[in-house]
């Protein structure tokens, strides 16, 4: 009489277990680390190489320019600032 009690107490317990692997997967720093992956493999290399022609086109090279990036809770951050 108890098996059917068992067995969906066993079922809730299943779905607890792949639920809480989902919110697993899709925690903010996993978030954050795939993005910076992604940006500094597709992005941020042009977006230097741009940055130096522009700073050579108008003459700039003097300044000491940088090109820094980062995650921070699951947004991508890339900044242009001095050294």
């Amino acid at each position: 009489a108890d098996i059917e009690t068992f067995v969906a107490r066993r079922n809730s317990l299943e779905l607890l277990v792949k639920t809480k692997a989902c919110t697993t997967a899709c925690s903010v720093a996993g978030i954050t680390s795939l993005i910076t992956r992604m940006r500094r493999k597709v992005l941020t290399t042009s977006l230097q190489n741009s940055l130096q022609d522009e700073i050579g086109a108008l003459d700039l090279g003097h300044l000491p320019l940088k090109l820094s990036d980062r995650g921070e809770v699951g947004k991508s951050k890339v900044q242009i600032g001095l050294e």
